[in-house]
């Protein structure tokens, strides 16, 4: 067994240094009383290697960018780090939310809908994105999150679903107001949504009004 020689207290286990003083212990080591994160420690390392290595191609176009064109109006290299920023943002969330497969997935969403914008509007096709690419990419996430309302026992999918019914509105109202015509595109996702929270109000119905109540007693 580990002794503090500074706390005089005795440590089961094989830590080097005392959680008390942080000196280090002396004595022999004794068998773990915990489990091992042996996964998480896989998982960790997985992550730093990539990281580092996308941060580092980040920084090797950037580099190459600016020393070659230096009089450039737009610099590719700050797409790439939007990716970068992006892609680590989503791997950071979902890692950190595993366990909640709704939030990660509508969070991800979030971070691939403003990265296709940036793409987009560097390219020069800013109405592809907005009229097509956005309402089927949100429509589609409505569908997966209505899914993982009638398959997710704890409810927690409810109120990502309700995020999206707002999003999907709120945006089909934003376009019609700005360009005074109703696109197709929008008009369909517009009726998926309907269609979508006529079922969740007559299937769900308790679940939502509980949601509902909880957001707003907050």
């Amino acid at each position: 067994m580990k002794i503090c020689p500074h706390c005089k207290v005795n440590i089961e286990g094989s830590c080097q240094i005392c959680p008390l003083c942080q000196n280090y212990l002396e004595g022999e080591d004794t068998p773990d009383k915990w489990p091992l994160a042996t996964q998480l420690k896989k998982q960790s390392l997985l992550y730093k290697i990539q990281l580092f290595i996308m941060i580092a191609a980040a920084m090797v176009c950037l580099s190459l960018d600016f020393m070659m064109d230096l009089s450039g109006d737009i610099h590719w290299s700050l797409l790439v780090v939007s990716f970068v920023v992006a892609i680590q943002l989503t791997i950071r969330h979902i890692f950190r939310t595993w366990f909640n497969l709704s939030r990660a997935i509508s969070i991800s969403i979030f971070y691939v809908s403003v990265l296709l914008m940036i793409l987009f509007a560097y390219i020069g096709l800013w109405n592809v994105c907005i009229l097509i690419v956005l309402p089927i990419l949100w429509t589609t996430l409505l569908v997966v999150d209505l899914i993982l309302v009638f398959l997710d026992k704890s409810g927690n999918a409810m109120a990502y679903l309700l995020i999206v019914f707002f999003v999907n509105i709120f945006f089909y109202w934003l376009v019609l107001s700005v360009t005074k015509e109703a696109h197709i595109v929008w008009s369909i996702s517009l009726m998926i949504t309907a269609v979508a929270l006529i079922a969740i109000a007559i299937f769900k119905n308790k679940t939502m009004i509980r949601e509902i109540q909880k957001r707003l007693s907050m």
